[in-house]
């Protein structure tokens, strides 16, 4: 397995979507806020206090594939422009609250190619370490059927056409590493509607979603302060940290860790081996493994990419100027 990144393009990271918490002076209706904020990328407004006819006063509004604050804002400003029009007495209570966010790192081949960018996946399901390791696991995109994940997984486990998954969708932190080929909505009932991307848009990708105790740490509550947050801070707590194997020169080592399937392990699971030394002293370091600074440095400045293109103000003028 190799996946050189000097065939890929620079890594790119988004934020694949936002959920915010709108509350309102009066009672709406979830289908009219929705259609008041489609327009700025909302996949759904969700009352979650729901009373008669389906209206309610606080809202999760879920914003897919935001390019920046301002478009964020610009939405909220759109949407209590059309509340106050139907309901004078009416409004949005501010601060807007930040329920949960996801954030992205592609690796996308120069040139379209579905083996490299499935050794790029490979490399990262390999290679990734969150700092938390929950309830770790493989889906099979076919039918979501899960498969066991032994502590050294016997080739094919670690399949590119699978999705790893580490933490659980209700968990303040929750990772997937898999291969993009898809283009996927939101809905209100928490389903999602796929569509198909063309090859030349394939790409390898790792995430990681945050919500509750793990959102707030990260300094991230309301709206604002996302307003000149620095992304960079995900790669610092090692929410996008990769590991690698030193290189082993003898032959025999080789051999011994091939019979084992030591090559296909992930390093989430190696990082479990060798805590201790001879005398049974803790270890700082593993001897399996060592950072693997290309794939951090590079994420880290893809995350910093995105801080610069995030912090956008102008949303709205750069869409009239592309408009034109």
């Amino acid at each position: 397995m190799t996946s050189c990144l000097a065939e890929f393009d620079p890594p790119r990271a988004v934020v694949d979507w936002i959920e915010l918490e709108i509350r309102l002076v009066k009672r709406s209706n979830g289908g009219s806020i929705h259609r008041w904020s489609r327009d700025f990328g909302a996949s759904y407004a969700k009352p979650i206090d729901v009373g008669p006819g389906g209206a309610g006063s606080t809202f999760r509004v879920l914003v897919q594939n935001p390019e920046c604050i301002g478009q964020l804002r610009e939405m909220v400003a759109n949407l209590e422009k059309q509340i106050l029009r139907n309901q004078p007495d009416s409004g949005i209570i501010r601060p807007i609250a930040v329920s949960a966010i996801e954030i992205s790192a592609d690796f996308k081949p120069k040139c379209p190619d579905l083996a490299k960018t499935h050794d790029m996946t490979k490399r990262l399901m390999l290679s990734v370490r969150p700092p938390i390791i929950k309830n770790p696991r493989w889906v099979n995109t076919i039918g979501k059927i899960r498969q066991s994940d032994d502590l050294f997984p016997k080739a094919p486990l670690v399949d590119p056409t699978h999705t790893l998954y580490i933490g659980n969708k209700r968990d303040d932190l929750m990772w997937r590493t898999y291969t993009k080929v898809t283009d996927e909505t939101y809905l209100e009932n928490g389903t999602r509607k796929a569509k198909g991307l063309l090859p030349d848009e394939y790409r390898a990708r790792v995430e990681v979603r945050t919500q509750g105790a793990e959102l707030t740490l990260l300094g991230i509550k309301v709206l604002d302060d996302l307003d000149g947050f620095r992304f960079e801070k995900l790669n610092s707590v090692n929410w996008f940290h990769f590991k690698k194997r030193p290189e082993i020169k003898s032959i025999y080592a080789i051999a011994a860790a091939k019979a084992v399937q030591l090559h296909e392990t992930p390093a989430y699971r190696l990082d479990e081996c060798d805590l201790n030394d001879i005398r049974g002293r803790s270890r700082k370091q593993r001897k399996m493994l060592r950072t693997d600074t290309e794939l951090t440095e590079a994420t880290r400045n893809a995350l910093r990419r995105l801080s610069a293109r995030f912090g956008r103000a102008n949303y709205a003028a750069r869409r009239v100027v592309a408009a034109k």
